[in-house]
């Protein structure tokens, strides 16, 4: 019997829906692949809507046009204000969104109350609006769509009508304000330089990686790509990166010298040690050179540098976003930056925050991504049917994120039943490993398929059904090699290599083979079933991944978690 106290009425039910409505007949750039000139993004229109809104205190007043280019310069040196309140803001090909969540849940740890804004979201809209890793409620998202309509109809009647995206980032930020957060966390939603996040003041600027993705966009080269994330530097607000090549070095160091912004690179400034890969999670050690990102517990003989952490997350590259969103908190903690002559007026770091170590540490402890390596165990329905088997979602829709997630998942295999008494089977994962597959048309499915093909036993091509970008799954299975029943080069396995085009029918298919293949050869536990290669994939599948696992805690948020948990 249903439990009233959950049975939404019919008119609240009715309203809802009429809210999300409003959000989804927008223009929503997520649901095209078009070309640069296709996307007419007008930060104008996001800062109009902000001042209608009241959320002019969070604005970033940058110079209008008029002037030369050296006028233009000075002028961008020069805020107004500092932000309302502190305020972070990451872009990056991959990891902006763990480092943000990372941030989030270490500022919660230390008492604050912090919004989280990040995109897209996996299963429900209000997922983008966290604050301390609950999403806003359906009442929430009601009002807040009642508060922005008589602001955005007018816009939308003008002939200037306000995207998806724009309209969700108001909201957001008009949601932390009104519930009085401490603190914002913006994940840039796609580039930087011309993201609807980009209109706000921010206290630190975060480029967790570059690569080659939404080339369409952003541009062709790794140099192009990163001139358009590091369009989020400000004048004299500090930048914390992660960068790795060249070219996006070279380019992100240009733009923070033309904002006078103190830059502070990955292996320059800051680095991580990685540590023991452990059956669930990561231990390193952080340590910073810069004084800037010094321990306020140094005094008191306590500090992060030199001692191992635990981060609650599965893989090296999820350790290097880690010492990035460390290094973001020591930026918040420091008294010096913020006071030199190359940073600006204006202290826009140092606003009160007091971050310790131990919460630091304790923050990363319990850290929990949905979405990213997250683990479900499905139990038979008959012990005779299959053995249990592990499954793993994951939001990678790039060539550098699924060649992250491949490298995690081999470094964690168990070849055979023989290995598994090395360590406890929960935390690492027995072939065979079968891989459901769906992406979007402008993905470079190639790159993708030959790492999946390098671990995979068998990989199942299907569609996502929520998103008109999705490519059909006779599409993905031409486009992966080496052909089906045929040797992998440099394996002694063959990979298997077929369609299904229902992606409810691919998750049991999957399930079917990751554990009745190995049922009868090894009774300690089945296979892995990975799926993978869009976010929109993982979020048409994860409901029913809940619905079937035997997960002790069923919510969509990503928030705090015991990381022996069974979902980590």
């Amino acid at each position: 019997m249903l439990d009233p106290r959950n049975v939404e009425p019919p008119s609240r039910r009715s309203d809802y829906q009429q809210a999300v409505a409003y959000l989804y007949e927008r223009i929503d750039y997520e649901r095209t692949a078009g070309s640069r000139d296709d996307h007419r993004f007008r930060l104008e229109r996001t800062e109009e809507l902000f001042q209608r809104l009241g959320l002019g205190g969070y604005l970033h007043r940058r110079p209008r046009g008029g002037g030369n280019h050296k006028d233009r310069q000075a002028a961008d040196r020069q805020l107004d204000r500092g932000p309302k309140v502190p305020l972070i803001h990451l872009a990056g090909t991959k990891g902006k969104g763990s480092t943000a969540t990372m941030v989030s849940q270490i500022l919660t740890a230390a008492g604050y109350r912090v919004g989280l804004y990040t995109s897209p979201h996996l299963t429900d809209l209000e997922e983008r609006f966290r604050i301390d890793g609950v999403p806003c409620s359906h009442q929430d998202l009601i009002e807040l769509v009642e508060q922005v309509a008589p602001v955005v109809d007018p816009l939308d009647a003008s002939g200037n009508p306000v995207s998806f995206f724009e309209l969700t980032t108001a909201m957001a930020v008009l949601h932390f304000d009104r519930n009085d957060c401490d603190v914002l966390v913006l994940e840039v939603g796609l580039g930087g330089r011309l993201d609807s996040t980009n209109v706000c003041a921010s206290t630190v600027a975060a480029i967790t990686s570059i690569g080659l993705d939404h080339q369409r966009v952003l541009g062709d080269s790794i140099g192009e790509i990163a001139a358009e994330k590091a369009g989020i530097i400000k004048g004299g607000v500090p930048v914390v990166s992660g960068a790795v090549q060249p070219e996006a070095q070279a380019a992100i160091r240009r733009a923070a010298r033309r904002g006078g912004s103190v830059l502070f690179e990955k292996g320059l400034a800051f680095d991580v040690r990685i540590g023991p890969q452990l059956a669930v999670g990561s231990e390193f050690i952080y340590h910073a050179s810069a004084p800037e990102l010094a321990s306020r517990d140094q005094a008191a003989g306590e500090s992060i540098n030199g001692l191992p952490l635990f981060l609650a997350l599965d893989g090296a590259h999820q350790v290097h976003n880690a010492a990035i969103a460390i290094s973001i908190i020591r930026l918040l903690n420091s008294p010096h930056v913020g006071q030199g002559p190359h940073v600006g007026q204006g202290p826009h770091v140092g606003q009160g925050l007091s971050v310790s170590d131990q919460q630091i540490a304790a923050g990363l402890q319990r850290v929990r991504c949905i979405g990213r390596l997250e683990r479900f165990w499905l139990r038979p329905q008959s012990p005779l049917d299959t053995a249990p088997v592990q499954v793993v979602l994951d939001t990678a829709h790039n060539h550098d994120s699924i060649l992250a997630l491949c490298e995690t998942i081999s470094r964690r295999v168990i070849e055979s039943p023989l290995d598994r008494s090395d360590l406890n089977p929960t935390g690492r994962y027995s072939r065979p490993l079968v891989v459901i597959f769906a992406t979007s048309r402008d993905k470079d499915i190639s790159l993708m398929a030959a790492e999946l093909g390098k671990i995979a036993d068998e990989i199942i091509c299907t569609r996502y059904t929520t998103n008109p970008r999705s490519v059909s799954a006779d599409q993905l299975l031409d486009a992966f090699a080496p052909p089906a029943d045929t040797p992998a080069s440099g394996r002694d396995r063959t990979v298997r290599i077929r369609c299904v085009g229902d992606p409810q029918q691919a998750l049991d298919e999957g399930i079917a083979a990751a554990g009745g293949a190995a049922a009868g050869a090894a009774a300690e536990g089945g296979g892995t079933l990975i799926i993978c290669g869009s976010f929109f994939l993982a979020g048409e599948l994860r409901p029913r991944l809940i619905s079937l696992s035997n997960l002790r805690r069923s919510d969509n948020r990503c928030a705090a978690a015991d990381p022996t948990d069974q979902a980590s």
